[in-house]
């Protein structure tokens, strides 16, 4: 059955998932001190000791720094404010008073947010902060218990958007059981004994704005990573050591799987109906206690509320699969714009999925809209920790497929016509599969059923347009990535000088992210410093446009074809009559889901081409 929408793809996101920039420098404050102390004491708890001292440079600077919060988690750790104060310009500190110490308990998440009961929150509400004041923080927290066993982890990572004029890290540990770290950017010496391992890492960091759509920025920043695991793999044993403690035997699960599998022999169909059933009944929520999170809940607790993480969905499917005889194991992976791993085990994994080995196949149960055939585009390409126990042959690394061209296809076809006072009437029909699929599925998702809500004329109107239209599209189906859907519209004075003038060869409907122009990136700047997202893709554009015959039609845009690196791009445009017609296809084959700063380079000069055969248009007179 069809829906009529009225206010769809003003949510959709460009399928190529550009990356939004980051921040520009701040002007408004500064960190003038950072001093952090990191000390793994001889009974195996953790000590960390910082200063802070931010500086108010305007007023709007002098508002951020009116309040600051603290947290720990009860039972894991304690807390010990030694000072905090507002330090005036003329150098008269304002200590804070017991009231201005505000104390809760527990961070709520709502549906599929964190959510941590047992963790305290201190906000501190310094008194009377200008622009030229500064604030002063001094604290001791201490891990009670670690995370996983005999782990602890420390990590800095420069903030591009703040100026630093003093930094000083000192790590502090026992010679048996030493820090094992990575840094870059700073100046480092060591002052350890005998029996003491004591490392300094000092300097100072001025602000800078990065390139949009920029990855692997946090392996470029100074900063500094310190585990008392020595390799990342280190990590993924130690967690698939919590993950298979939890592997226990229920009655419940074979029925499941048993129900799930009913009459399927063949191990893949086994492993997708199985799939399917996670992401379809367990709800994704994630509700921390005891060890913050670094460990699954009982299978029992999950299967009786329907809901979980990461780490009990991923228990949880492979614990079915276990039942059909089918090995299976988590994969640690970081879901950001990171497409490395640092050298040293620390915390620098947020997310866990299952790999099945025999399949040589990934899948994240969270994506309860991704088929099994699908990952979600945050999971490609990225390395990750195949966490197996010490007796399996301990974590080995390995690498989620990147997303491919043929992966990722967007198609449309319109028809237009253009009347002889500028009204455009136009019907475009779209088809995508794969990533852009299931992008474009999760965005109509959004939309309440039956809900006609705001209309097509909304979206015009932002792009300075006044007309009407709706969007038909098919019943969402998460089990294929693969969405049609078909926009009719209404242009009033789509050209406003009906005279002489120009027109865009190919009419593109605002809000609507499916276009060439849209997906071929970022390469207007002449260098770039760092590294950005270039997404594997096809796209294709087809059109005709016929104009009243009382248009006189004095210039088509002309045929072009441009080729370097990955991409490729092929644009013919024909005339008949009073008829344009035209198809654009662009394809980046990228094997990777960034390109390089040499990469950028190569593509830079067929960019600039295939951006002005795109904005070529057609030239009319009446």
């Amino acid at each position: 059955m069809n829906q009529y929408l009225f206010a769809a793809l003003s949510l959709i996101t460009a399928f190529n998932l550009q990356a939004q920039s980051l921040p520009s420098a701040s002007t408004d404050l500064k960190i003038s001190e950072n001093i952090q102390t990191y000390t793994i004491q001889n009974e195996g708890t953790l000590k960390t000791e910082q200063q802070l001292l931010f500086k108010a440079l305007t007023s709007s600077g002098a508002q951020g720094l009116s309040s600051y919060v603290l947290r720990y988690q009860q039972g894991m750790q304690s807390l010990e404010l030694l000072d905090a104060h507002t330090r005036k310009a003329d150098g008269k500190k304002l200590p804070l008073k017991d009231s201005d110490i505000q104390k809760s308990t527990g961070q709520l998440g709502g549906s599929t947010g964190l959510t941590y009961p047992e963790q305290h929150n201190w906000q501190l509400k310094f008194p009377d902060v200008q622009a030229g004041d500064s604030i002063f923080i001094s604290y001791r927290l201490v891990q009670l218990k670690p995370f996983m066993p005999n782990w602890h982890n420390a990590s800095w990572f420069a903030n591009h958007n703040l100026a630093t004029d003093k930094f000083l890290i000192t790590l502090k540990a026992p010679k048996a059981t030493p820090w094992f770290y990575s840094q870059k950017g700073l100046t480092q010496s060591d002052d350890s004994t005998a029996s003491e391992q004591v490392i300094q890492l000092s300097g100072a960091v001025a602000p800078a704005a990065y390139d949009v759509n920029v990855v692997n920025v946090s392996q470029r920043v100074a900063h500094l990573v310190a585990s008392s695991y020595a390799k990342p793999t280190d990590v993924g044993t130690a967690f698939a050591q919590l993950l298979h403690a939890k592997m226990l035997p229920l009655p419940e699960l074979q029925t499941i799987a048993d129900q799930a599998t009913a009459g399927i022999t063949d191990p893949a169909k086994i492993t997708q109906a199985l799939y399917d059933w996670v992401r379809k009944n367990i709800r994704y929520s994630a509700v921390y206690l005891g060890n913050g999170g670094f460990e699954p809940h009982d299978l029992s607790v999950i299967l009786d509320k329907r809901y979980g993480d990461c780490k009990d969905q991923t228990l949880l499917l492979m614990a079915l699969l276990k039942t059909r005889g089918i090995a299976a194991e988590p994969a640690l992976i970081n879901t950001g714009a990171d497409y490395a791993l640092y050298s040293v085990g620390i915390a620098a994994y947020n997310h866990v999925i299952v790999h099945v080995p025999s399949l040589g196949l990934f899948l994240d149960p969270t994506a309860s809209q991704a088929p099994a055939s699908e990952l979600p585009y945050a999971n490609r390409g990225k390395p990750v920790l195949l966490s197996r126990l010490a007796d399996q042959g301990g974590t080995i690394l390995g690498k989620t497929p990147a997303l491919t061209a043929a992966q990722n296809t967007v198609e449309t076809k319109g028809t237009f016509h253009l009347d002889a006072q500028g009204k455009l009437k136009g019907t475009a029909m779209l088809s995508t599969q794969g990533q852009a699929a299931m992008q474009m599925q999760a965005e109509l998702a959004k939309i309440p059923a039956g809900m006609g809500g705001m209309a097509v004329s909304q979206l015009l109107s932002k792009a300075g347009f006044r007309g009407t239209g709706f969007l038909l599209y098919d019943k969402i189906n998460f089990d294929m990535a693969a969405q049609t859907a078909t926009a009719t519209f209404e242009i009033d004075e789509y050209i406003k000088n009906t005279d002489a003038g120009s027109t865009a060869a190919h009419p593109q409907l605002p809000g609507f992210p499916i276009y060439v122009s849209q997906n071929i990136g970022n390469f207007i700047a002449d260098a770039r410093t760092d590294e950005m997202r270039c997404t594997p893709i096809s796209v294709r554009e087809t059109f005709s446009v016929t104009y009243d015959p009382a248009y006189k039609l004095l210039r088509t845009p002309p045929n072009a074809s441009e080729q370097a690196d990955t991409i490729r791009y092929a644009a013919t445009y024909t005339r008949d009559g009073n008829t344009v017609s035209g198809t654009r296809e662009y394809v980046d084959t990228n094997p990777t889901m960034f390109c390089t700063l040499a990469q950028y380079r190569a593509r830079k000069l067929a960019v600039g081409k295939i951006r002005r055969n795109l904005a070529a248009s057609v030239v009319y007179e009446q």
